[in-house]
């Protein structure tokens, strides 16, 4: 038994030193244990955050895929909208400008059938003070014809009647001389 005391006495300190040791990389493992357990209950958390953000970030594409979706269509209904608008709009101004034209075209006739009948009418007034005119001239002429006519007349009424009163004259004294 003898022999059984010495190794007590003989390993005791190897096994306190290995107890020591092994208390120590207990402590060690329970300090590391705890700060995993931290780490693991901080990733945990961080997991669960980022699950939660990745559920709203999905949802958010999922809204932004629609709104996308939603605005291809509006966009595609605008330019659609779009060209409708701009065939309108040439249409419209080859309108207005075929009515540009026409308005030079009416303007154009309305200065020549103004200058036309502008004419005419002065050509016709022309016309008519010619005509008045030589109606003028023709009755101022009538009446000289016919003041002379008459003057003739007169003068020839009065050349016979003084012929005729010469006549009388020189005849009656002849009476006037028989009946003495």
């Amino acid at each position: 038994m003898v022999h059984q005391g010495d190794y007590r006495q003989e390993n005791y300190d190897k096994v306190k030193c290995e107890r020591d040791a092994f208390e120590h990389d207990l402590s060690e493992l329970r300090r590391k244990h705890e700060i995993l357990e931290v780490s693991h209950t901080a990733l945990a958390k961080e997991r669960n955050d980022l699950s939660k953000e990745v559920a709203t970030l999905q949802q958010s594409v999922t809204l932004l895929q629609k709104d996308k979706d939603y605005l291809n269509r509006q966009n595609m209904e605008l330019n659609v909208r779009c060209a409708h608008e701009e065939d309108r709009l040439e249409r419209l101004q080859v309108q207005l400008e075929d009515a540009k034209k026409s308005r030079e075209e009416m303007y154009e006739k309305y200065v020549t059938s103004r200058d036309h009948y502008k004419t005419e009418y002065e050509n016709k007034l022309h016309d008519q003070l010619e005509q008045i005119r030589l109606k003028t001239a023709q009755e101022i002429e009538h009446l000289r014809t016919a003041t002379k006519e008459m003057y003739e007349r007169e003068n020839s009424c009065d050349i016979l009647y003084l012929h005729h009163l010469d006549k009388v004259l020189l005849s009656e004294p002849v009476k006037n001389l028989t009946s003495f």
